[in-house]
């Protein structure tokens, strides 16, 4: 299994898939690799005009678009995982992302669920990385629910803003990076 994580680089073979949680935009590509290879695309998340006077929180969704495709002979046979991460952002913490304005915060995460009970990260401080699994064509490691090698999936982001919090006007946003891992 390679382990590649996607940077910023002008190559259209290598672009960085960024997520913000004002606009959730870009194309990702990883690079040739030997094992399998994966794309990622994202859509838009946009919390919209928060209301710090509102009883309840803000919530938005997003799409990460993930395609994998089978490259060597034993992972079309036996299939494979990829794994999809979200970094911190600028908070440098899984347990409140924070987005930014040049003087004020505003508390929010991102999470793999609807119910907001699981933050989306890489596996460390309280979160958990999306996997997906692609069945081979001889064996399926996913118990019957594989995907299928270079069938596209989307995976949901789901935003949310806690209620409460009193913020000067203005526009928010925080940078994240999705990695895949395959």
């Amino acid at each position: 299994m390679s382990r590649h994580k996607l940077r910023r680089l002008s190559s259209p073979m290598a672009r960085c898939a960024v997520l913000t949680a004002v606009a959730l935009c870009g194309m990702c590509l990883a690079a040739p690799l030997r094992a399998a290879q994966c794309s990622i695309q994202t859509t838009g998340l946009s919390f919209g005009t928060y209301d710090p006077l509102a009883p309840a929180a803000d919530a938005a969704n997003g799409t990460l678009g993930v395609t994998c495709n089978a490259k060597k002979n034993n992972e079309k046979r036996n299939g494979f995982s990829a794994t999809i991460t979200l970094s911190t952002g600028s908070s440098g913490s899984y347990a409140a992302r924070t987005l930014r304005t040049a003087t004020d915060t505003l508390r929010y995460n991102l999470y793999l669920d609807a119910a907001y009970t699981t933050v989306f990260g890489d596996d460390t401080g309280g979160s958990l990385a999306s996997t997906l699994c692609y069945r081979g064509s001889r064996r399926d490691p996913c118990g019957g629910s594989g995907l299928t090698s270079g069938t596209p999936h989307n995976v949901t982001v789901y935003g949310q803003i806690p209620a409460g919090q009193d913020v000067a006007p203005g526009g928010f946003i925080d940078n994240l990076v999705a990695t895949v891992i395959f």
